[in-house]
């Protein structure tokens, strides 16, 4: 069986720091996978869009309907949902310039490390409500939040994670 990441982190007790390590380490690998094997953009990761098999921890990710490959018309789209909008996403509402396919994986990067946070804190990041636009006011207030958070940061944190896997063999 296997269940939404939502509903797994929901109606569990937060799990052990082994556990939580290997959900971290196996929502990494798979979007890496996607990245790098595949050229694959998701564009809405969030923990509704992942399933956990709770015995083996596998993450699949689901949802690919904003999905796109390399540089295709559908990455060009600023889409996703606006709890787990990078700062660059956000900055298309205010400037109106189109995000390129990097910004676009380091996009999804970022809602990654947002999903993550959900999983430790059990509530959202940032509460935006639907629909599935920002409007310019949150958008706004999501730059200011996130202004001194920069990508190659949160990539150095993702790079750790993945050192330590290797060397611990976990």
């Amino acid at each position: 069986d296997t269940y939404e990441l939502y509903d797994f982190v929901n109606k569990n007790s937060i799990p052990s720091l082994y556990v939580l390590y290997v959900i971290i380490e196996n929502i990494a690998n798979g979007l890496r996978l996607l990245h790098d094997k595949f050229n694959i953009v998701h564009n809405d990761i969030k923990p509704q869009n992942m399933l956990i098999n709770p015995k083996s921890l596998f993450i699949n990710y689901i949802d690919f309907g904003m999905a796109c490959a390399d540089n295709t018309d559908n990455c060009l789209k600023v889409v996703g949902s606006p709890n787990y909008c990078s700062p660059e996403k956000a900055q298309y509402f205010l400037t109106e310039t189109t995000p390129s396919m990097e910004k676009s994986k380091k996009a999804d990067v970022w809602a990654m490390a947002v999903t993550i946070l959900y999983i430790l804190m059990k509530k959202p990041l940032f509460n935006y409500v639907y629909p599935h636009k920002l409007g310019k006011l949150q958008a706004i207030d999501l730059l200011k939040i996130v202004v001194r958070v920069k990508q190659d940061q949160i990539d150095r944190v993702l790079e750790k994670i993945s050192q330590v896997s290797s060397k611990h063999k976990l």
